[in-house]
């Protein structure tokens, strides 16, 4: 069943007052406990450590250590807590991290449900699903990943709204290709589910309008493709894709 639209300002108010007492509710815990139940936690605290002090003279990580950037999936939740980290400290930096991840699935699927012209307040009942198992093993990237390719997909349909009606994509675009960019480098399989979405929003019979609806997503394609070539994880992937495409 479908919930009405909303359309009068108080239940607008309402509804805006819902979600953000939601959205406080959810990352709630993520402050108030000292020690957090994810069980990946130690090790990510441990690699954006590295990244964070790679240089530090004391701490001689760049004595044991190599720094392969462009061979990992997994740098938009560790960059984005290095950056913190200048400012913030660390464990601090990575709960803030924490809590946008946890905001990103629910914020972006009431995006995508706007952009569509469905009813958004369908997005609320993904706060009831914010603490799941992937949480607690710590897959922080994962779930990141999936709240990026519900943007991305939402950017993508108003790119294509905003073409067909002859206005400027160039910020959409823009966008877009930065969102699949750090969507790859968080987790490829949700990164895949945004290329199939993107390239079947693009889909119409002007050849040329889906190649520019494509273009945004090159610099991703570039990322995946150097991915693939160079990492150990990119050659398990092309080699577990083949022996898929044997059998």
């Amino acid at each position: 069943m479908r919930l009405a639209p909303t359309d009068s300002a108080i239940e607008r108010a309402i509804w805006r007052v819902l979600t953000l007492g939601l959205s406080a509710a959810c990352i709630f815990p993520i402050f108030r406990v000292q020690y957090l139940p994810i069980q990946d936690l130690p090790q990510h605290l441990a690699a954006i450590r590295v990244l964070h002090d790679f240089d530090d003279p004391v701490l001689r990580f760049s004595q044991f250590f190599e720094l392969q950037l462009l061979r990992t999936q997994y740098l938009t939740v560790y960059f984005a807590t290095h950056l913190l980290a200048y400012v913030l400290d660390l464990e601090l930096a990575i709960r803030l991290v924490i809590a946008v991840v946890l905001l990103s699935v629910p914020w972006s699927l009431a995006a995508l449900l706007r952009a569509l012209g469905k009813d958004q307040r369908f997005a609320l009942l993904a706060f009831p699903l914010a603490y799941n198992a992937h949480f607690l093993l710590g897959f922080l990237n994962f779930i990141a990943a999936i709240g990026l390719m519900l943007y991305g997909l939402t950017l993508a349909v108003q790119l294509r709204e905003r073409e067909q009606a002859r206005v400027s994509t160039t910020r959409h675009a823009v966008l877009l290709g930065a969102v699949a960019l750090a969507c790859f480098y968080s987790h490829v399989v949700p990164f895949a589910l945004l290329g199939l979405g993107v390239g079947l929003i693009a889909l119409e019979r002007d050849l040329r309008a889906v190649v520019r609806r494509l273009v945004p997503l090159v610099p991703c394609a570039i990322a995946a493709a150097l991915w693939l070539e160079t990492s150990a994880a990119g050659q398990a992937t092309l080699a577990a894709a083949q022996g898929a495409g044997a059998s």
